[in-house]
This record gives structure tokens, C-alpha cells and sequence, in this order.
């Protein structure tokens, strides 16, 4: 019906003000730091929330898809041990991810997984075979050379990690990123948890570049 297509295109266009409000606030970061980041090939950005309940996985995945689709290669890394919503969404096997990656089991390339998009590729989580686990191996100095070859190859890495206020690894990973986008269920979260989440990123050294309010009711008037 004129409704739904109506619906679902306000619901695509509103990933797309939010791609282009996160690369405006990244090149603003940028020109404002006192590092030399400009010559890096890609850019690197963590998308958390402050806690369970908060569908930032959903958020990350139809971000990392609305890019894919302006023509940037996209790399999605689900950081998040306890999410699978990337492999339905994506119809993905999960084995053979980023915790294999950082256990030193796989090459980086072996990780990447190619979906029904050309421009869009996924690392799942993984599973290390069962012999460790995620949030620790995200404080391990590969971390690093892993951001370092994902943006070698990709114009925009987004991690997708565990809410901040109930694991380390989203502020391991947001220090070491480009940028931090804090998720935020609307009539939902609580203040205080979002003050703390965001308070804990920044300590850790991230650069937060805003929130995403999900299921925020607006109401719009259309011109006739």
C-alpha cells in the first residue's frame, strides 16, 4: 500500500541522514586531532549500547547495508558473542570469525564473508573452537592489527560489540577506533546507564560521535 512504501522509505532514508551525520562527525574529529589520521585508507567505527534490549545489532547491520549500497565497501564485525542477529539478517554461517582471528587460528582474509551485497562483507564473531573467550581477546594486542587490516581493505569497518555497562570489550574496541556511536532505546534506556556507558568510552580513550535513538516516534506532517 502508498502507506507501507511510504514507511519503509522514511525508515530507509532515516539510515541514510544517519551514515552521512556519522561521517560528518568523524571528518570533524579528524581535522581536529592533533594526529596525522588522514592518510589511513578507511575509516573504523564501533556501534554499543549501554545495555541488553537496545537492537544495536540491527542498527549496525542496516547501517553497514545502506552504505554498502552508496558504493562504499563496507565491512561488518560482529563483536558481540551473544548476538547472532548478523547471520539471520545475512543468512551467514557464524563459525570461523574474529575470535578465531585473534587466537592467531585464521588469517584475517580466511574470516571475511561475502554476502548477497557486492559492496558488503561480514566477520562473525567465531568461535575459537571453544577454547576461549571474546571479551578477553578483544584486550589483546591483535585487536589492533586487525582494525589496521580491515581498514586497508574496506572504506568504512563497523564493530558491532557487547552494551558497554555489562563488558569490557566495547571500550577495548572503541579506543583503539575511529569513532563510537552509542545506541539508545528510546522511552527505554535509562539516563543514568547512558551517562555511565558514555562516561566509560571515554575513559578508555574513545571518541564518541553521537547517538542513534531507536524506536523514537515522530510525527510528520506531509505536504499535500
Amino acid at each position: 500500500s502508498p502507506q507501507n512504501k511510504r514507511g519503509i522509505e522514511l525508515y530507509r532514508e532515516s539510515y541514510r541522514m544517519l551514515q552521512l551525520e556519522l561521517m560528518a562527525a568523524a571528518n570533524r574529529r579528524i581535522e581536529q586531532s592533533t594526529t596525522s589520521t588522514q592518510n589511513q585508507d578507511g575509516f573504523a567505527l564501533l556501534m554499543t549500547s549501554s545495555v541488553f534490549g537496545e537492537d544495536k545489532s540491527i542498527v549496525a547491520t542496516n547501517l553497514a547495508i545502506s552504505m554498502a549500497q552508496t558504493g562504499k565497501k563496507v565491512l561488518l564485525v560482529n563483536a558481540d558473542s551473544h548476538s547472532s542477529v548478523h547471520c539471520k539478517l545475512l543468512d551467514l554461517n557464524p563459525q570461523m570469525g574474529l575470535m578465531d582471528v585473534l587466537m592467531g587460528n585464521i588469517q584475517w582474509g580466511d574470516a571475511v564473508k561475502r554476502t548477497y551485497l557486492d559492496n558488503l562483507h561480514v566477520i562473525t564473531a567465531g568461535d575459537g573452537n571453544g577454547q576461549s573467550d571474546l571479551p578477553n581477546l578483544l584486550l589483546s594486542s591483535r585487536l589492533e592489527d586487525f582494525i589496521e587490516s580491515s581498514k586497508k581493505k574496506f572504506d568504512v569497518t563497523i564493530f558491532d560489540s557487547s552494551p558497554t555497562m555489562s563488558a569490557s570489550g566495547s571500550a577495548a574496541i572503541g579506543s583503539k577506533v575511529d569513532g563510537v556511536a552509542l545506541v539508545i532505546k528510546a522511552d527505554n534506556t535509562q539516563k543514568d546507564a547512558v551517562l555511565q556507558a558514555k562516561q566509560r568510552i571515554q575513559n578508555a580513550g574513545g571518541n564518541i560521535l553521537g547517538a542513534v535513538l531507536n524506536y523514537a516516534t515522530i510525527e510528520k506532517k506531509y505536504y499535500r
